[in-house]
């Protein structure tokens, strides 16, 4: 999604979820793969003879989905301006929330971190409060605590 400036609106800051919630989707296809040689070299089970139709098969579908997981991540965004906070996410293949903030609405800003994966790889959750109280939760985003920076420097 492209984020659409307003009249004398300026970028300042893009980010978007963090690297580390893609390696599952590595990780499951890495192993799908290497099942399916240890099945076909431990057992000598050839797939009836498909073997090659198996494996084309497998790798395919392995970088079809790294593939995906990989550039639609970009497609759960925050972009902060200097006049507003914009969340975009997507829910689903045909699916997608965007959410505005304008810095008038938030009257508080902060971010949790919890736990050693997030301490050690700088990933956290930005909570927005705005003036009717309603908590925005920005989940997993890359710099956290840069976020809620840049945001209280800005309003």
């Amino acid at each position: 999604m492209k984020l659409i400036l307003r009249q004398n609106e300026k970028l300042i800051k893009v980010t978007s979820r963090h690297w580390i919630f893609l390696l599952p989707t590595y990780i499951f296809w890495i192993l799908i793969i290497v099942l399916l040689f240890v099945l076909r070299f431990m057992t000598s089970f050839d797939f009836f003879g498909y073997w090659n139709q198996v494996v084309i098969i497998a790798v395919s579908l392995a970088l079809i989905m790294v593939i995906y997981k990989t550039f639609s991540g970009g497609d759960n965004v925050l972009w902060l301006t200097n006049q507003r906070v914009v969340r975009s996410e997507r829910k689903g293949m045909f699916s997608r929330a965007t959410v505005e903030l304008l810095y008038k609405d938030i009257s508080e800003v902060g971010y949790r971190k919890e736990g050693l994966m997030p301490t050690v790889f700088d990933y956290g959750d930005v909570v927005l409060r705005t003036v009717s109280d309603n908590p925005l939760t920005i989940k997993k985003v890359k710099d956290p605590d840069g976020i809620t920076e840049t945001i209280n420097r800005i309003r």
